[in-house]
């Protein structure tokens, strides 16, 4: 038995036994009496019911610690159901989250051309292709040079588009409602549980999204509570060397590619 159940249980089993003996024992001896001192001895058995009273008292006592022991399990039980409710209202929201922003990718179209004799040759790109056409775009596009970064930037991101813009901000809308929310009340177990629905979103993401991800949150008008979590969470430790700019690295802060920060 836990916390010590056994304790009650083997005091009034205990106690049992004792009333018992005793019980026997009186009668046992008041047997052996004669009529006379039989009912001399019946006023001395008084004393014997003391001793019941007194165990009656203990019984007392016992039955008030087991139903404390019983309410404080129901206490824990609760709160155990409690925790159980609130992190299923949690994964309800937070893979609905999910699955809207999985739309959204899937209606991102682009397109570019190509001229050929004077005459415009385009390809269409869709979903997840979009971030592979625009990653290749921007590193094109981009020198590794921190100080033309935000000008050359502008004129790509100019071009991406409402869905793109939105397809960014659905991403952090759903990493802020991870972040913002409270698993546990230890700091530890709280700091692991985001990390781990965090990971879950990051992990779906393609190399070239990640490569994006990267430009988008170090250009000078980009939201930049956005480049703070990235940074919070390490989430630049897997971006591609060869993707990216060493040189633009530098615009954020060492902890983004800190692979062992959190």
């Amino acid at each position: 038995m836990k916390n010590n159940n056994w304790v009650p249980w083997l005091i009034g089993i205990g106690s049992v036994i004792f009333m018992t003996i005793v019980l026997w024992q009186n009668y046992v001896y008041a047997s052996k009496l004669g009529k006379d001192y039989q009912g001399i001895f019946g006023d001395m058995f008084g004393a014997s019911n003391a001793i019941f009273t007194g165990l009656s008292f203990t019984g007392l006592i016992i039955t008030i610690l087991l139903q404390r022991k019983d309410i404080k399990e129901t206490q824990e039980e609760v709160k155990r159901q409690s925790a159980d409710l609130h992190l299923q209202r949690f994964e309800n929201t937070f893979f609905s989250l999910v699955n809207c922003h999985h739309q959204i990718i899937n209606d991102l179209k682009t397109n570019s051309y190509v001229l050929k004799s004077g005459v415009r040759e385009y390809t269409y790109y869709e979903g997840r292709e979009v971030f592979s056409h625009l990653a290749q775009s921007i590193f094109n596009n981009i020198q590794n040079d921190i100080n033309t970064f935000n000008l050359k930037f502008s004129k790509i991101y100019d071009g991406f588009g409402d869905k793109y813009l939105h397809y960014i901000r659905s991403l952090f809308r759903l990493i802020k409602f991870v972040d913002d929310h409270t698993f546990n009340e230890d700091n530890i177990i709280n700091k692991k549980k985001k990390e781990k629905y965090i990971a879950i979103i990051w992990d779906q993401l393609a190399d070239h999204e990640v490569t994006l991800i990267f430009y988008n949150c170090i250009y000078k008008d980009e939201n930049p509570e956005y480049k703070q979590i990235i940074e919070k969470y390490a989430l630049m430790k897997n971006v591609k060397d060869i993707f990216v700019h060493d040189e633009l690295k530098k615009l954020y802060s060492p902890n983004a590619f800190n692979k062992t920060n959190h």
